[in-house]
This record gives structure tokens, sequence and C-alpha cells, in this order.
């Protein structure tokens, strides 16, 4: 996750140039991290509803997902607020080329996070219009 987090920073550090709105990219990256582990984490529960569950309809609440992405943007701020610094330092000093795979494989990363969710929310779609239990 950590990768994840540099490379959100550049985004909005180099990209967005968040910092000439007089603003941090702590902030944004924390946020946009919580967002891609709360859709990992319920992309899992959705795969396991819907491989290892017996076919009834599947719905949970927006609150469990509103919940557990503020959770997750407590425990990473928690967590990214005293490293932020020696982390940004110790990836900044590696090689141009090993920043450029660490950029370029976390933006795959939340691709594929992106779309696994959103695939998940298809199945879970499927099974409730579908009555597979007869």
């Amino acid at each position: 996750m950590k990768y994840l987090y540099y490379s959100l920073y550049l985004f909005y550090k180099k990209i967005i140039k968040i910092e000439s709105w007089g603003d941090k990219p702590f902030w944004y990256c924390t946020i946009v991290l919580a967002l891609f582990q709360t859709f990992l984490l319920f992309a899992i529960v959705n795969l396991c509803l819907v491989y290892f569950g017996n076919g009834d309809k599947i719905d949970y609440s927006e609150i469990w997902f509103f919940g557990i992405g503020m959770l997750l943007f407590v425990l990473n701020r928690v967590y990214y607020k005293p490293r932020e610094e020696r982390l940004l330092k110790k990836i900044s000093s590696k090689s141009k080329t090993t920043k450029n795979i660490i950029v370029i494989v976390s933006v795959l990363v939340m691709i594929l996070i992106a779309k696994t969710y959103f695939f998940t929310g298809d199945l879970i779609r499927d099974v409730n219009i579908h009555d597979f239990s007869k």
C-alpha cells in the first residue's frame, strides 16, 4: 500500500498540483487509498457471497460501505501521518526506473481493483435478478 500511496501522492502533487490550491496531498491520498481498500474488501466479500452463498438474494446496506470506508480512512490517516515524510524520502531516493515501475504497477493494481469491484457488483446483480434457488 505504501507504493499506492506514493503514486497517489505524485498524482496529486505533480499532475493535479494540489499544493497550488493551498492544500496538502495527504488528505486526498488517504481518501483515495481508503476507497480502493474498500473496493477490494467488498469485491472479496461479494465473491464469497456469490460463490459460497446458497443462491438467496444478496443485499447489504450502503451504510456498511460508507462505515468501512471511513474506518479505513481513519486507519490510513493514523498510519501514514507520522510516516509520510520518511516514506516519500525513501521511495524518492530510488532510481528513476524503479519509481516509474512503482507508478505503473500501482496504476495497474488500482485498475484491477476497480474492475474486480464492478465485476463482482454485476455478479451480485445477476444473483439478485435471477432466482437460482429453484
